[in-house]
This record gives structure tokens, sequence and C-alpha cells, in this order.
């Protein structure tokens, strides 16, 4: 869970984010076959399996959490589809088809022919884990009726279910893409040990986990070196904290400093913070952001200063 301390915020760890930051700066590239590729990514876009998507997703159930209005999510999905924005994340806690149901609004009514990377869950429906083989088979099925889509273009592994193995559930989600159901398949807020099974048992493409400057755990955990070295992209979402710290996260004195010092915002400094890493993916929930890349060159001082960062939320 995202947590909020009052105590300074360490560099997690200061030589690994240095490390990432020496990537962005001068495109340095010594590990993994795929960071061979990872490292020729702009600011514009990133790599995800086979595709290449925009460097910032939108978060489609945060954004309806956001506008409350039905219209107002759909204007704000058509503006994204706009400016180029091709990942889009319909993943909600409790497994509603809700965001499904305003994105293929948003689509029809955008008309858009674009090469989506649409990023759902299965796992979890009405709030209830369900890893069974008819379980997720019922899920992916009411996907594909809620998005008017022949397959799913990503399928997200999500929850923990006591009653049926974590590889069972991984091998039904590779039986799903082998059969056409989806093109992609990835884990959702999942430990460095069930990424690890999921990369060895079925070849993953992505991970999607919590992670911003408020809540580090993706890098403390192991998480993101462990996305960055294996080539699998991982989807950052809540990349601003909690909804309720936001306001303070937005005039907090150090993120200030630097928006002014790069003629930006505070949201789009921690946006190109997470993005100094090449597989990383920032999702957000925020219509106010840009989503086309942030393209702010931070340096060394600027990382320091996130170092300092304090949560007095």
């Amino acid at each position: 869970a995202v947590v909020a301390v009052a105590e300074v915020l360490a560099i997690v760890p200061a030589q690994s984010m240095m490390i990432h930051l020496g990537r962005r700066i001068t495109g340095a590239v010594s590990r993994t076959r795929a960071l061979s590729v990872l490292a020729q990514d702009s600011l514009n876009s990133r790599a995800i399996g086979f595709h290449r998507v925009g460097c910032i997703g939108i978060d489609i159930p945060g954004v309806v959490a956001h506008e409350k209005e039905t219209a107002a999510v759909v204007g704000v999905i058509g503006k994204a589809l706009e400016s180029g924005v091709t990942l889009l994340d319909i993943c909600e806690p409790t497994g509603t088809l809700l965001p499904a149901e305003i994105l293929r609004q948003a689509i029809i009514q955008n008309q858009t022919n674009q090469d989506l990377v649409i990023t759902a869950h299965v796992g979890i429906q009405n709030g209830v884990v369900d890893h069974s083989k008819d379980g997720l088979k019922f899920q992916v099925d009411a996907l594909l009726s809620t998005l008017g889509m022949p397959k799913v273009p990503m399928l997200l592994l999500s929850g923990s279910d006591p009653q049926h193995k974590f590889s069972e559930a991984l091998t039904t989600l590779k039986d799903f893409r082998d059969e056409g159901m989806c093109e992609l398949i990835g884990v959702s807020d999942q430990d460095v040990s069930h990424i690890k099974t999921a990369i060895s048992h079925a070849g993953i493409d992505a991970v999607r986990n919590r992670c911003s400057v408020v809540n580090r755990e993706a890098m403390t955990s192991g998480v993101l070196d462990l996305c960055d070295s294996s080539g699998i992209a991982l989807l950052a979402y809540s990349p601003f904290g909690p909804p309720e710290h936001l306001s303070k996260l937005m005039h907090h004195p150090i993120l200030r400093q630097m928006a002014e010092k790069h003629d930006t915002t505070p949201l789009q400094v921690c946006l190109s913070w997470l993005l100094l890493t090449p597989c990383v993916i920032p999702v957000s929930p925020l219509s106010s952001v840009r989503l086309d890349g942030a393209n702010i060159e931070l340096d060394l001082t600027d990382l320091e200063l996130f170092e300092k960062l304090q949560t007095d939320f």
C-alpha cells in the first residue's frame, strides 16, 4: 500500500538511481539484450513487448475518480488519443468493467485507428479473487464483449488466490495468448518472487506496480531493477502517490524549485524523474499533465534534490 512518512525520502538506492540517471544522460548501456533496445527509446516512446507506445499512459479509472461524469472522462480520453497516447490502462482494483465501457465509447466517438495497447486486469472481478481457469476465461470473455474487440491487447494477472497456484494461472494466461485472446501478458501488484516466476513460466511483457516519488517500494524491493535487467516494461501507476496528497505534492517547495528551474510544473518533474529509467512507463490519472513526454532533462543537482524530499503528506 502507498504510505506517507514524515521523514526524508532516501535515494533508493542512491547508487542504483545514479546508474539510471547516467543512462538517461549518456545513453550508456551495459546490461541485457533488451536494454540495447530500451536505451534507444526517446522521451516520447517506450517499448512494451513488440509494441512501441507513448512514454506516458493514461489511467482511465483514475480519470473516472477525478472527473466523475462519463462525458468528461470520454473527453479526456479523446484529448489523450489526439496527443498521441497509445497506452490506456483500464485496471480497476475491484475488477469492474466500467472503465472498459467508457473506453469503448471514447474509441467509437474518436474513430481512432491507432495501434492501442489497452491493459486490463484479470484475476479479480467484483472484488473477488478468482484464478481458476474457468474464472479467468469468464473475465476475458467479459472484457472482449465490453471492449468490442477480437482480442485484449494486454492481460495482467492481479491478486493472490490461495485456492489456485500462481504458476497455473500464468499458464492459463499464456494459453490465452497462444489462442489469440490477447497479445501481451503481465502481472500487477506482485513482488519480486512472483515476477520471477512469471518471467520463467510465461515470458511476461510487463509488470504493473505503484511507483512514485512518494512510494518507492518498487525501487527498494528490487522490482524496478528486475524489470530493467529483464527488458520488461514497468507500468508505474499512481505516479503522484495517493490522490489525497496531490495538492501537497504540487506545492512541495523542492518540487516547485525544480519546476521553476525547468519552466514546467511539479507534477511534470515527478514524471521526468520516473522516466529516468528506460523501462518505466508512468500511467497518469490526471488530464492536467502532458502525456506526450515531459521533455525535461534532469541533472545530478535535481537528483540530489530528490534525495532531500520530505513527505509531510
